[in-house]
């Protein structure tokens, strides 16, 4: 059905994505969207139903401008059905469309499977290869995964070194808290808050005696649609405590 409709919607000759696009290293907020007389441009128009069949396919071509249009067409139309192909994608061989796979998974979470997808993420970070646990546990840091914390706190006695260093990495990235590679303090702060909506440990991290870990914790709530009340992390206690307790009203949650 969908090459049908693809032939009605551009009966001539449609390019796909050039090289220098696939090799450019820039965020998926500044790539250009899909041209119009290019496949993934009429896909976009086509909608989820028709474009499915061909790009769950090309999700796993040989070439990469293919896998790198397929995965660039997903940031506009939303296609649950490769939904898993795309996750597969977060391992490719090609570094950049490994980010843009994972930036455009990120833009998923309410789409059906996206759970099933973080259940294989913990599954390749607890049991995988070496190929394949390092990207996934970059993977469950990028998505900011709360249910991970056991998994990679459990990770931080592992060897080799660069797997309990990403795993470091990414209980800092998803808690904003940084214990170090001290396993007994992780799971002290865990037994405590590990069943926290995710939005309380941010909140808590607006407090945090690390500037840096301020930041990004109120970055994490502005990526999450929360008014901050002019909180800045580099503001004295008084007025960034004032900031956080609005924060947490607005939010419904006890102030830390």
């Amino acid at each position: 059905m969908a090459l049908p409709a693809l032939a009605r919607a551009f009966p001539g000759r449609a390019s796909s994505v050039s090289s220098a696009l696939v090799g450019r290293p820039v965020p998926l907020a500044q790539l250009p969207p899909p041209r119009p007389s290019s496949v993934p441009g009429v896909l976009v128009t086509l909608g989820a139903d028709a474009a499915a069949a061909i790009v769950v396919g090309a999700l796993d071509q040989s070439a990469r401008e293919l896998r790198f249009a397929a995965v660039h067409l997903l940031a506009h139309v939303d296609v649950p059905a490769a939904l898993p192909r795309l996750a597969v994608r977060v391992f490719d061989h090609e570094p950049r469309i490994a980010r843009l796979a994972l930036e455009v998974l990120s833009r998923r979470r309410t789409t059906p499977g996206f759970t099933d997808v973080l259940a294989r993420l913990r599954e390749l970070a607890r049991r995988g290869d070496g190929d394949d646990r390092l990207p996934a546990i970059a993977a469950l840091a990028a998505l900011r995964d709360p249910q991970a914390v056991g998994i990679l706190v459990d990770l931080l006695s592992t060897r080799p070194t660069q797997i309990a260093e990403a795993a470091h990495d990414a209980l800092v990235r998803i808690t904003r808290a940084d214990f170090g590679f001290a396993e007994r303090r992780w799971r002290a702060w865990a037994s405590v808050h590990a069943d926290e909506p995710r939005r309380r440990w941010l909140l808590r991290a607006l407090r945090h005696v690390d500037v840096s870990l301020r930041r990004a914790a109120a970055a994490d709530l502005v990526d999450d649609g929360v008014p901050l009340f002019g909180y800045d992390a580099d503001a004295d206690v008084l007025d960034r405590d004032i900031s956080v307790d609005a924060i947490a009203r607005n939010l419904g949650e006890p102030v830390p």
